[in-house]
């Protein structure tokens, strides 16, 4: 009995969080679409609209000249910028996203573009809802993940990149190897991530001619649309430009970001923007990346072993995992990544949510409140890991790390759960 009431105490009292917590969601995203943002006020949503509107009227051979673009987004906003100027710093593939958003007034396609990023995350949890089989638990875990109110606030591509993490996961599942590559060369839409994400994926993959053909035809068509719109000599402009903006000056708040860039700075005492910091990150990458596939690996080895035929080939990778650790590396070592980024962690906590048998949340099986209590302890982990910023920096790539021995572990929470289990039966024989 005293089993079942804990269960109930915590099933109670998570769901009423998630409940809270996406109500304040859903007020949030409200008040932005009511007020939205004012003149004066500079969102990423902004700069893309710049970029798309720099585009439509044919000037994208201008479009990295810094001085260009504050006199573009004063024209858009009305206002000189003062302090901090929110530049587009994207490849110009990306503002073609926005072109829709042209032929609105700024704010009123901010609002539009808002209510669509609403659209998108509402058939998002409902896949959730599926893959936990479950009505309302998915949307839960997705409007109660509050990086998500940080994506509307942005209300840029963040969305967007969760959904190719969800289909890189769906064509992992069915085994199309060359829509992986396709699909992964449309992150090169932000190549800090594209970095990381098609070296993971090419260490992962079974069969690497096909991840490579995709990856290439798509990163080549990104690349020639890139070329006509701002000129062949891009590359080397587009380096040179982000080198120079990469400063709190034009939005990039070095020293902060979510990934382990802050531990250079704030432990290391290295500048942020540094090439030893930039080298050091990468190197760590993919030292960490032959370690994490060394041990998938072994252990593939060790099942085929125990198989009794030694025919079968066994492995203990799943899509679930394999995109849970690549999308952990992403943000460990994707260098400019922000909180808001975060919401792609939603993905794996579904999966974990999944593993912890969603059926036994509906059922009342014993144990099932500590299932509850590790998600909400990693869903407002993340919460206090970069959403407020008073926390020290050093506290986001540590819980990401967190994340990444969790899954590492495979999941495992049998420890965990054996520690309460025999706590209670312990209690039950001194009673």
């Amino acid at each position: 009995m005293k089993e079942k009431s804990f269960d109930d105490l915590m099933r109670t009292t998570v769901l009423g969080v998630f409940i809270f917590l996406s109500v304040f969601t859903i007020f949030y995203f409200i008040k932005l679409l009511i007020f939205a943002y004012g003149d004066n006020e500079y969102v990423d949503f902004v700069n893309y609209y710049m970029g798309a509107k720099v585009i439509k009227l044919g000037l994208g051979t201008s479009l990295y000249n810094i001085q260009f673009q504050i006199n573009r987004l004063s024209e858009i906003l009305g206002a000189t910028p003062n302090e901090q100027i929110l530049l587009f710093r994207a490849i110009p593939a990306a503002a073609l996203l926005f072109i829709p958003s042209t032929f609105f007034p700024v704010w009123v396609a901010y609002r539009i573009y808002l209510v669509l990023n609403l659209v998108t995350f509402i058939f998002i949890g409902k896949y959730f809802n599926k893959v936990l089989n479950d009505k309302y638990l998915g949307y839960l875990l997705l409007f109660s993940f509050l990086p998500i109110v940080r994506v509307f606030a942005s209300n840029q591509l963040v969305i967007f990149f969760l959904v190719l993490y969800l289909a890189i996961y769906l064509a992992l599942k069915r085994g199309n190897t060359f829509l992986v590559g396709l699909i992964t060369g449309l992150f090169t839409l932000k190549l800090n991530i594209f970095i990381v994400v098609a070296t993971f994926l090419l260490f992962f993959v079974k069969d690497k001619l096909k991840y490579v053909l995709g990856l290439s035809l798509s990163f080549g068509a990104l690349l020639l649309v890139c070329l006509a719109i701002s000129g062949v000599g891009f590359p080397l402009i587009y380096l040179k430009f982000v080198m120079e903006t990469e400063s709190a000056t034009y939005g990039s708040l070095l020293g902060s970001y979510f990934s382990l860039q802050p531990f250079f700075v704030s432990v290391l005492g290295w500048a942020a923007d540094s090439a030893v910091a930039v080298v050091a990150n990468y190197a760590i990458f993919f030292i960490s990346l032959l370690v994490v596939k060394h041990f998938a690996w072994k252990k593939a080895a060790a099942a085929n072993a125990a198989t009794e035929t030694g025919e079968t080939p066994v492995t203990t990778e799943t899509p679930e995992r394999t995109i849970s650790l690549m999308i952990l590396f992403s943000m460990l070592f994707g260098y400019h990544v922000f909180f808001y980024e975060s919401v792609i962690l939603i993905i794996p906590l579904v999966f974990l949510a999944k593993k912890l048998n969603t059926k036994g949340f509906k059922t009342g099986e014993k144990n099932e409140g500590i299932n509850y209590l590790v998600l909400l302890l990693l869903s407002l982990g993340t919460l206090t890991a970069g959403f407020f910023e008073g926390l020290p920096n050093i506290t986001k790539p540590l819980f990401l790390l967190m994340w990444l021995i969790f899954l590492l572990s495979g999941y495992n929470l049998d420890l965990f759960r054996n520690f309460f289990c025999n706590k209670n039966k312990n209690a039950k024989r001194k009673v």
